[in-house]
């Protein structure tokens, strides 16, 4: 016989014999014997596979949706098998593989198919600066602007930098206008994200340099029609040394009685 299982089930099965007796008499033997039949787990699970970008660690793996520990699962897409309960493999870039999950439990097994989808980055082929330069002055600005493109579709950027003192102001085609308060070398990093949620990233240094302080000496006062003697005091910082550069001038102070100097 071959029952139905549906849930766990007990049988109940009698066995009969006759026999004849030397005397011509029927003797009908009978034996009852009980038999429990478990339905056995069946494994029940899903797949969780995650849009793969290169580079990505991410991988595709089974969740099991009851108790059926112990599972053993196999892969197979284009011919290929791989045991175990994840798989990932990046050299299939801007492509669909099906995949086909056997899941075994003792002798009973189930069946889950899947799709992954493998993606290249976004590429990002260069941070152009206008001005141009990786040099700017303290307080000056400078327009930084990440060039990418990606086979995914649409991109959109993002900028950050290492350090705090610096404005930020990121304009609608993706750049970004800087204007740092602080001297030294900044950080800036352009993170560029496609419509397949691929990122790349890339990074530029500007070196933002002190201004020179200057300190005039001469007098204050002069009379009308006279030169003014002034004496002008550059000071650079230069490779840790302090470079004063001493430079005079004569101004000329031409004035007409009760008119401004000319």
């Amino acid at each position: 016989i071959k029952p139905t299982i549906t849930e766990n089930q007990s049988f109940t099965v009698t066995a009969k014999e006759s026999h004849t007796t030397p005397q011509g008499l029927l003797l009908v033997c009978e034996n009852t014997a009980q038999y429990d039949v478990t339905k056995a787990l069946v494994p029940k699970f899903t797949l969780n596979i995650p849009t793969v970008c290169k580079g990505n660690p991410s991988r595709a793996n089974v969740v099991l949706q009851n108790e059926a520990y112990g599972t053993t699962y196999n892969w197979a897409w284009d011919g290929n098998t791989q045991q175990g309960g994840t798989y990932h493999d990046e050299t299939e870039l801007n492509s669909e593989v099906e995949y086909t999950v056997t899941g075994t439990l003792g002798h009973c097994e189930s069946t889950v198919t899947g799709t992954a989808s493998f993606y290249d980055l976004p590429t990002i082929t260069s941070i152009s600066t206008d001005p141009n330069g990786t040099e700017l002055c303290l307080n000056e600005s400078k327009k930084l602007t990440a060039n990418a493109n990606s086979v995914n579709g649409s991109i959109s950027i993002a900028w950050s930098t290492d350090k705090d003192g610096s404005s930020m102001f990121k304009q609608g085609d993706g750049s970004l206008v800087i204007k740092p308060t602080q001297t030294g070398e900044r950080n800036y990093l352009a993170t560029v994200e496609d419509e397949k949620k691929c990122i790349n990233r890339e990074s530029i240094t500007i070196n933002v340099n002190e201004l020179p302080t200057i300190e005039v000496l001469g007098e204050r006062s002069v009379c009308p029609n006279t030169n003014a003697n002034l004496t002008v005091l550059f000071m650079i910082l230069v490779l840790l040394e302090l470079l004063v550069i001493r430079t005079s001038y004569v101004f000329s102070n031409r004035c007409a009685k009760n008119k401004e100097c000319v």
